[in-house]
């Protein structure tokens, strides 16, 4: 992934920028220290995505240009916010606190993908 990846979140059929408050360069300097990417956000809802409620088969949905725009703005804001926490009160002189902080962003983004499905699924009356 791109340092831009945060800078931008495409919401469906509107372009907006994500202006992050000087956290793209925080991220630049845990990337620089770890070589690692995998916590940058994604730029774009994805327009399906599979999910599994307990004692039933693994689903697939297709998300709606109204649901792609909820995803993101949901994902964004809890990026943002995880963000925020992690990187703030952090000191990345060296790797080793750098490896820590890669692995606390990858896991933020993660939980934020998952509150956003999650989002989408109550919408739906799935959940």
């Amino acid at each position: 992934r791109r340092s831009s990846d945060l800078k931008t979140f495409v919401s469906p059929g509107t372009t907006t920028t994500y202006t992050p408050s000087g956290l793209s360069d925080q991220l630049e300097k845990v990337k620089e220290l770890t070589g690692k990417t995998n916590f940058y956000p994604d730029r774009q809802a994805p327009k399906t995505f599979k999910y599994r409620l307990p004692f039933q088969e693994t689903q697939q949905i297709e998300l709606t240009d109204e649901e792609r725009t909820t995803y993101q703005r949901v994902y964004g804001q809890e990026v943002k916010k995880a963000y925020e926490k992690i990187l703030v009160p952090l000191s990345y002189s060296n790797s080793r606190a750098a490896e820590s902080t890669a692995k606390k962003l990858s896991d933020a983004e993660s939980a934020a993908r998952e509150k956003a499905k999650n989002e989408i699924l109550k919408g739906r009356g799935i959940k």
